[in-house]
């Protein structure tokens, strides 16, 4: 079956599967990602496959229904909702079969096996969205759900009790940013700020680190601010310079809900060239510039980057030390073309030269993935 390139949404991107921006009609029904991310350094190094299936469902005799089913490595959710130009309203139910920080716990690359679990989760979100012309959107969220936990093999700690979330979410977006050429070029400028509160029932006492006090948590409140910035151009000629921000701050985190932050997928703070759990902290910056220009063979393109994550030195998050630096940067450069002129074929790579390894520095991290689409709409 032959695949149909399509103008797609990067694989990070795609990973949220809903975003605050003014509503857009999707140009495939199907739409699959298949690859790895994996790690060479002197640490525990480990392959995280990565998938990704979407559905997207526009084809009623109602034209404002819309419904969508996505499928991740780590998790399912499906949409239900009624659009216009205005407004986007619906529900998301989801199921996480691996949920947030505990999934991993390194210390100088290596991850110690007595400090991990496996966490799921189970629940549904209702949201609304609302449209003020192109450059304005504002997104509300309500998601109560439920998380329950399982020792692996070698754990030793006390793992969190089951409990039930209620999570509340309001988020605005100004500006826009345009895509074209497999989202590999940019254009435009996007300010984003959201404020999420967490409210646990049941969590009981957290032992992070047993005979440890100050490694104990039993939040019951939490409080996350997230602020993004996004400046591209696109030049005549092709080549694109983007420019990308993110910080966070968050209050009431342990490990088990604090931000993940390190690897190209990260869901918020990615800086690339480090673990998906490299990182845990209440406060945090990054800074990515890249400069993408086209190579002509097979529709390819090159995008050299480089890339900073600022930490304060004091460290929020219960049952996480205060890390040696506040500064830890990463070279990175993305690769991608059109196999035969057909299928889309990505690989990113970056380096983060101040990853400590088992006494070393250094680590390379590698993602290479295709992507399919079907299906007009």
């Amino acid at each position: 079956m032959k695949c149909v390139p399509c103008i797609m949404l990067s694989l990070v991107f795609l990973a949220y599967g809903m975003t605050a921006m003014a509503y857009e009609k999707k140009p495939y029904r199907h739409i699959a990602v298949l690859g790895a991310d994996f790690h060479v350094s002197n640490g525990d190094n480990k392959t995280s496959p990565l998938i990704l299936y979407h559905y997207f469902m526009e084809n009623f005799s109602n034209p404002n229904l819309y419904a969508q089913y996505t499928l991740k490595t780590t998790s399912f959710f499906f949409i239900l909702g009624y659009k216009t130009d205005d407004y986007f309203a619906g529900i998301r139910p989801e199921l996480k079969w691996i949920t947030w920080g505990a999934y991993r716990a390194y210390t100088e690359g290596e991850n110690f096996d007595e400090r991990t679990y496996k966490s799921q989760t189970a629940g549904a979100e209702l949201f609304y969205e609302r449209y003020a012309g192109r450059f304005v959107t504002l997104r509300l969220g309500y998601q109560p759900d439920y998380h329950f936990y399982i020792e692996n093999k070698g754990t030793t700690i006390d793992l969190p009790a089951n409990h039930s979330e209620h999570n509340l979410r309001a988020e605005l977006s100004l500006g826009k940013i345009t895509s074209s050429d497999l989202n590999r070029v940019r254009h435009g400028f996007i300010v984003k700020g959201m404020y999420q509160y967490t409210g646990r029932q049941g969590y009981g006492t957290f032992e992070d680190m047993p005979l440890v006090t100050r490694d104990d948590s039993s939040i019951d409140t939490t409080h996350k601010i997230y602020l993004d910035l996004g400046a591209c151009y696109a030049f005549s000629n092709q080549i694109n310079i983007q420019l990308d921000g993110m910080a966070g701050i968050h209050d009431g985190v342990d490990r088990n809900n604090a931000e993940q932050i390190g690897y190209i997928n990260s869901r918020h703070a990615a800086v690339g060239g480090y673990y998906s759990t490299e990182f845990y902290h209440n406060r945090y910056v990054v800074g990515k510039l890249q400069i993408g220009f086209p190579v002509p063979l097979w529709d390819m393109r090159l995008q050299p980057g480089f890339n900073v994550l600022y930490m304060p030195k004091n460290n929020e998050v219960v049952g996480v030390e205060h890390y040696p630096k506040t500064v830890y940067k990463s070279v990175s450069l993305g690769w991608s073309f059109k196999m035969a002129d057909v299928l889309p074929f990505f690989i990113n790579y970056a380096y983060g030269m101040d990853a400590d390894r088992k006494g070393e520095k250094g680590n390379h991290e590698i993602q290479a993935f295709i992507i399919m689409a079907l299906g007009k709409n």
